[in-house]
C-alpha cells in the first residue's frame, strides 16, 4: 500500500518541520521529491531523538539548534499568514513557540 503526504495544512506543517530539521542537519530525508508521510514521521522522529540526546550531551548546541528551528518555523508561519493560510500559520507558530520554550528552558 502506498502512502502520500497529508494534503492541506497538516501536510504542509509536517513538510515545514521536516525542512526546518533538515536545515540544522537533523533530518534524514533530502531531495526534491516529497517522501511518503511515513518517511516524514520516521525522519522527524529520528531527528527529535537526536535532539533529545543532544540536550543531554551538549546543552549549548541544543539551545542553538532549537533556536534555529524556531526561527525557521516562525519564518514559515509568516509566509503562510501572508498567503492567507491562517490555520497553517497558527500551527507553525505553536511549533515555533514549543522550540523557543525548549531553547530557553533546555527541555
Amino acid at each position: 500500500m502506498s502512502t502520500s503526504p497529508i494534503p492541506g495544512p497538516v501536510g504542509s506543517v509536517q513538510a515545514v518541520l521536516a525542512n526546518a530539521l533538515q536545515k540544522v542537519g537533523l533530518a534524514a530525508t533530502a531531495g526534491a521529491a516529497q517522501p511518503p508521510d511515513s518517511a516524514h514521521v520516521s525522519a522527524a522522529g529520528q531527528a527529535l531523538s537526536t535532539l533529545q540526546e543532544l540536550q543531554q550531551s551538549n546543552p549549548g548546541q541544543y539551545k542553538h539548534i532549537t533556536q534555529q528551528i524556531a526561527a525557521t518555523l516562525k519564518s514559515a508561519a509568516q509566509e503562510a499568514q501572508q498567503a492567507g493560510n491562517t490555520n497553517e500559520a497558527n500551527q507553525l507558530i505553536q511549533l515555533a513557540t514549543g522550540f523557543t520554550h525548549a531553547s530557553g528552558s533546555g527541555q
